[in-house]
């Protein structure tokens, strides 16, 4: 049974194109979230539910360069501005960010290298039993073929014993 409300490749590109939009501008993801329900006829919470478990992930580095043009952005209206402030808690919070998502990012690698470690393990173990089987399986079909000799069935133009 197909469900009626899932969600399309569309509408996780919408999803995926105004969240990126409001970080550029500094909005909130969660202002995101609700002009997307409106749009698309679904709550906040759904919206935000299918963008943290299905779609984040393949924007990482979207949402980087978004963090980062907002930054820039920031910076460079700072350094127009006639007074010249300069928010470092913006810089702060950033940098902060940006180690938290590294930090993730390289549990994450190491999560994976591991898994891949395992696999290759389980593999040679699989290669190393199929080819005992195949060893025992030719010393098998060697002395069938040999009792075969024995019995006299390879020879021909030979009556039967009976």
């Amino acid at each position: 049974m197909v469900r009626k409300d899932n969600w399309t490749v569309e509408d996780d590109q919408l999803l995926a194109t105004t969240i990126l939009t409001n970080i550029t501008k500094g909005k909130t993801q969660l202002s995101a979230f609700y002009d997307v329900g409106l749009k698309l006829k679904r709550t906040s919470a759904a919206c935000g539910f299918r963008w943290n478990s299905n779609v984040r992930h393949k924007y990482r580095e979207a949402i980087a360069k978004a963090k980062s043009e907002k930054l820039n952005s920031k910076l460079k209206s700072a350094s127009t501005s006639k007074d010249n402030t300069f928010s470092f808690d913006d810089v702060i919070t950033y940098l902060l960010a940006a180690k938290d998502d590294l930090q993730r990012l390289n549990r994450e690698k190491e999560a994976i290298s591991q898994k891949i470690q395992n696999v290759s393990l389980e593999i040679e173990i699989k290669r190393s039993a199929m080819s005992s089987d195949t060893i025992q399986n030719t010393q098998a079909l060697a002395m069938i073929l040999s009792k075969a000799a024995d019995l006299g069935l390879f020879e021909r133009n030979k009556k039967p014993a009976i």
